[in-house]
């Protein structure tokens, strides 16, 4: 770690470069080396992100952001952002590998419950219904926009709503690293465009579909698109994706000659073909599916109505498809004993959207929906707490009822009582987000800039 001066060197306008260093050396520094080891043991078999050396420094080097941050932050703000006290660290070499133990979820009792995640494609949450959840100040600067999703607004009363929760980029690849392997994506930090999915897809990382393999579930996911984007068909089986669907195969399975828009398949499309899946597919399965109709250019709208953005009406076509989609799943045997995630892989552009010209996008952008829904869920439910995508994984760990296990994962169940980790932002300005006493933070925001740190280090591709 770099050895911080107190002369007035430091207090001057190089301030925000040296916070930048201290935090970033904190959970990033040792994100370098990436490493294939023996999979005999969970705390052997996950390649983990060196970030620090031991609790002990991480407290000492958050003294030192107290004194440089014109923020003031309390021992209590900074406790926020600390190493998780219920779990017992298994390796001063890999310090993020630890032994979880988790208190049973306070929801409904499942048998091995099928999970299914419908993952938005840059969604934010005020163009949704959970926007009535913000705080006053938030509904009051929102005023303007409306909800676009009336059918999941409608499972409100039925599911678990986050309406503090973050993406943590602004690429598909950033979220979904994220949401199944509960990391933050070092990679982005080189140049803006990276991430482990694209170029180190070979990481041994040990992420959600693996554990819930190991406890008998059949992975699949779901997406309109072509295969090798994002270097998907890599990835996938090396996270331990058992099965996955994309453009090629469906149009062939479907009869389909060509494209519905420029994205492949329209998402009506896929979450028909994935109903008629999952009725075959062995019980319990975990399903992704990835959302691509609300992504630029929108070319499968034919005509546009005047009070909405093509992005708009591109959502709520998207609503109504996944009505279809649970309408018909309602009446099958598999469809009780489920769980269901809504969320987005990230936030949405403003300039998409109608009446948001005035909007601030740094508190906003990825600001995205999050909402757990099952039909035997009797009432609605609100966490607080400001949550993110690698908060997921180990909350639908806690869900299932796998409460103790080893891993790297760096988020934390929703249930838990401690709050998330700092949210990594906009991954092309690099930004964090520390939550603090559990509010919405972004005006008190800590913005840094990755690529000072990783700009003379090295990351091995170990493909």
């Amino acid at each position: 770690l770099l050895f911080i001066s107190s002369n007035k060197f430091t207090k001057l306008k190089f301030r925000p470069f040296l916070l930048s260093i201290i935090i970033l050396n904190v959970f990033f520094n040792q994100i370098v080396k990436f490493t294939r080891v023996n999979k005999d043991s969970a705390l052997e078999s996950n390649t983990v992100l060196k970030m620090i050396k031991s609790q002990g420094n991480t407290n000492k080097i958050f003294e030192e952001v107290r004194k440089l941050s014109n923020t003031s932050f309390s021992d209590s703000d900074l406790a926020l952002i600390q190493i998780d006290p219920n779990a017992k660290y298994l390796s001063k070499e890999y310090p993020l590998v630890k032994k979880s133990s988790m208190p049973k979820a306070p929801v409904a009792e499942f048998d091995g419950p099928n999970i299914v995640i419908i993952m938005l494609e840059s969604v934010a949450a005020f163009q949704m219904g959970i926007k009535k959840y913000f705080s006053i100040e938030d509904q009051k600067i929102l005023k303007n926009q409306k909800s676009h999703t009336p059918f999941i607004d409608s499972l409100f009363d039925n599911s678990i709503v986050v309406p503090n929760f973050y993406g943590h980029g602004t690429f598909t690849s950033l979220g979904q690293v994220s949401t199944w392997c509960s990391v933050y994506d070092p990679i982005s930090a080189i140049d803006g465009k990276g991430s482990i999915m694209r170029t180190h897809y070979g990481t041994n990382l040990k992420c959600l579909p693996e554990y819930l393999k190991e406890v008998g579930y059949t992975n699949l996911f779901f997406n309109g698109y072509r295969k090798g984007f994002d270097n998907k068909e890599m990835f996938l089986p090396k996270v331990g994706f058992d099965d996955f669907f994309f453009r090629e195969r469906m149009k062939k399975d479907l009869s389909i000659t060509e494209d519905e828009h420029t994205w492949g398949l329209t998402d009506k499309t896929v979450l028909n073909y994935m109903f008629k899946t999952l009725n075959n597919a062995k019980k319990p399965f975990f399903s992704h599916f990835m959302s691509v109709n609300t992504h630029a250019p929108y070319d499968h709208i034919k005509k546009l109505p005047n009070e909405l953005s093509r992005h708009e009406y591109a959502l709520k076509k998207v609503d109504e498809a996944i009505k279809e989609f649970i309408t018909k799943s309602g009446k099958e045997d598999w469809f009780d004993n489920s769980i269901f995630i809504f969320t987005s892989d990230n936030g949405a552009p403003l300039k998409l959207i109608k009446n948001a010209s005035k909007i601030n996008e740094d508190r906003y952008y990825n600001r995205i929906p999050f909402l757990i829904y099952s039909p035997r869920f009797k009432k609605l439910r609100i966490i607080e707490k400001v949550a993110s995508q690698i908060d997921i994984a180990p909350t639908i760990m806690n869900l299932i009822g796998i409460n103790e296990f080893e891993s790297h994962f760096v988020g934390l169940s929703l249930f838990s009582q401690k709050a998330s980790m700092p949210i990594q932002y906009k991954h092309y300005n690099n930004y964090f987000i520390f939550p603090v006493n559990n509010q919405t933070v972004v005006d008190k925001v800590m913005k840094i800039n990755m690529g000072l740190i990783f700009k003379n280090n090295i990351l091995s591709n170990d493909n």
